[in-house]
């Protein structure tokens, strides 16, 4: 059994995430680094965290890029994680503590219609979020990720895997501002010539438990429909 389940892909497009993102600011969970606000909103399919931040000094943003396939880059950056809340939770990061929800598997030869499965997922989920858009001019930055595991063991027989739902979690948001580099969190977008930071920063984290209602949540083999988690933070 795998103690760690790291995430694929991004599912959502950018110009998906601003709407989601602006629409929901007034719900979501925020938190300060200094004068700079982020405030994430949890979906399901799987987990997925649409993040604002704010109040960004503009030394921050110029000329900044992205984050790449590896999470290394120069704009601010989030990295979102889920934890669990079932069984030995002391090691939040090992296979004994797991998060509750339904494993969505779907049958190949019945149209593809999706059933989902009370499951226990060990280990936990984490991402950079790489689909980032920033605007110097009001010192603002977009992101979102998608926590999704590889789905390997999970169904039965020849059933394929769709995706693994939480029904509840401990999310956790880290805001990093310069970027990373080779998983070193940096101050400011500036790199030495061997492109690491010149200044190294620790991540400011903020995480919140959250839960969801299931009973109407459904998928296809196109997708699954988006539910927004219910969150209250953890002091």
């Amino acid at each position: 059994m795998r103690e760690r389940f790291v995430i694929g892909l991004l599912r959502l497009g950018i110009a998906a995430a601003l709407v989601v993102a602006i629409g929901t600011e007034a719900q979501a969970g925020c938190f300060y680094s200094g004068g700079t606000r982020i405030c994430t909103t949890w979906y399901t399919g799987s987990e997925i965290c649409d993040n604002i931040i704010r109040g960004l000094p503009s030394s921050l943003l110029k000329d900044c890029t992205p984050p790449d396939a590896f999470g290394n880059g120069t704009c601010p950056t989030l990295t979102c994680s889920a934890f669990g809340t079932a069984g030995d939770c002391s090691d939040p990061t090992s296979g004994a503590c797991s998060i509750e929800g339904v494993a969505i598997c779907l049958n190949p030869t019945d149209k593809y219609n999706a059933q989902g499965t009370a499951y226990n997922l060990p280990g936990y989920l984490t991402e950079v979020a790489k689909s980032v858009t920033c605007s110097k001019n009001n010192g603002r930055c977009y992101g979102t990720a998608e926590l999704d595991p590889e789905g390997f063991g999970i169904c039965n027989n020849n059933w394929s895997f769709l995706t693994f739902t939480a029904t509840k979690f401990k999310g956790e948001v880290c805001y990093c501002p310069g970027g990373y580099a080779n998983g070193q969190c940096c101050a400011t977008s500036d790199r030495d010539p061997f492109g690491a930071c010149k200044t190294a920063a620790t991540p400011v984290c903020n995480m919140e438990y959250c839960t969801a209602d299931l009973s109407n949540y459904k998928c296809t083999k196109d997708g699954c429909s988006s539910i927004p988690y219910t969150c209250q933070p953890i002091p």
